[in-house]
């Protein structure tokens, strides 16, 4: 970018006169409409007479603030395409999170289900592990109860050498005792 005086005295000195008269050419038949300043009004030029020190001045001046602006505009088209691909980019990573999102959601709509599941499923096998439990108890009680009939009947009371832990299996085995005695008994009697 130029600016100024000695800019601008370089530039006069750096360009040949064609170039110069081509500059004022262009110059003056873009501003034939607009009022030309004073200090700005030049007699007639030639390549033997030389433009005003002022004029030129002004002319490259110009000329400078021209190549200014257009670096100037370079540099916002620049930026703008910059700016432009980092908006593009924001964009995509906003898709990508909204679906990350709606995923999350539905994962989350998936995990409130199976939990649902999960809690009848406990709830379920609580009710089995009652009904489970309450039959063992009636059975456990009508196999003591068997035993104590056949204690009364036979007068003899038996204890296992090793009991299970089991209170189910401790009565069942005690009953399969009385069983035994009982079989014994009617094979000697028959």
């Amino acid at each position: 970018m130029y600016a100024g005086d000695e800019d601008v005295d370089r530039l006069s000195t750096s360009l040949s006169v064609n170039d110069l008269e081509k500059l004022v050419q262009k110059i003056s038949s873009l501003s034939k409409k607009d009022a030309v300043p004073s200090s700005c009004c030049v007699t007639p030029y030639s390549a033997t007479n030389a433009l005003p020190q002022p004029f030129m001045k002004e002319l490259i001046r110009f000329g400078t603030q021209f190549v200014g602006y257009r670096e100037y505009a370079a540099k916002l088209e620049e930026t703008l395409a910059e700016s432009n691909k980092r908006a593009d980019a924001l964009a995509a990573k906003l898709e990508q999170s909204e679906k990350a999102r709606k995923k999350a959601e539905a994962d989350a709509a998936a995990v409130e289900g199976l939990r649902k599941r999960l809690h009848d499923a406990e709830t379920s096998l609580s009710d089995n592990i009652a009904q489970q439990s309450a039959r063992e108890k009636e059975i456990l009680t009508r196999l003591e109860s068997q035993s104590r009939r056949f204690v009364r009947k036979t007068q003899q009371d038996y204890e296992l050498e090793s009991p299970e832990g089991d209170p189910l299996l401790d009565a069942l085995s005690l009953l399969e005792i009385h069983g035994d005695e009982a079989r014994e008994g009617l094979l000697e009697a028959g």
